[in-house]
């Protein structure tokens, strides 16, 4: 069996791996196979390739039955990611609709599934809605909950950091002489603020 072979097999698994969810301890086993991706794309073959294979074979086959049992989000995440310590989700959605895939099929591994948040602010556009099927049972239970020794704030407002002095001749003019160069402004609708509400009848 020669090193092409190997190779296209090696890249197979990676690609199987990053895109089935729940297929074990990903991380662990995903490093293997781009460990051994690197060492053959090096051009240092080795003997043996058939024990090789045969090796990648068995680490790929045994993965269903490492069922994950921690989901990770993070502030830098991607919701196209496998949700592990090293690919974390963006998103509570991501990781509830992973459990709720976990839940059909093979269903909850015992000791239930721990979301782990992690540090930062995550922005929110609208309220987590759970019911009873994101329930866990008394054996497995589903928890979410801040990485141990960080802060994780689930914010629904946004971030406005953007603000500058007032200079423009028509706003200074509204504006008591004492004021002005201390008023500050920001664009609301470049924060993400699509719903600035109506202004008040008579209001300056």
């Amino acid at each position: 069996m020669g090193a092409r072979f190997a190779r296209k097999l090696i890249s197979f698994l990676i690609i199987m791996k990053r895109n089935t969810p729940f297929l074990g301890a990903g991380k662990a086993h995903e490093s293997v196979l781009e460990f051994f991706w690197r060492h053959l794309s090096r051009g240092k073959q080795a003997n043996g390739m058939r024990t090789l294979t045969a090796m990648l074979v068995s680490i790929f086959l045994s993965a269903p039955l490492c069922i994950a049992t921690e989901l990770w989000v993070s502030v830098d995440g991607d919701d196209t990611a496998l949700g592990t310590h090293s690919r974390p989700f963006a998103t509570l959605e991501r990781a509830r609709d992973a459990i709720r895939d976990l839940k059909e099929s093979p269903g909850l591994p015992a000791g239930g599934v721990t979301v782990w948040i992690g540090a930062g602010v995550h922005e929110r556009a609208a309220s987590l809605e759970l019911s009873a099927e994101d329930s866990g049972t008394a054996a497995a239970a589903i928890v979410y909950r801040a990485v141990d020794g960080t802060e994780a704030r689930l914010s629904g407002g946004r971030i406005v950091d953007d603000w500058r002095v007032v200079d423009d001749a028509k706003s200074l003019a509204r504006l008591d002489p004492a004021a002005r160069g201390k008023v500050l402004r920001a664009d609301l609708r470049t924060a993400g603020v699509g719903d600035l509400g109506t202004v008040a009848s008579g209001s300056r």
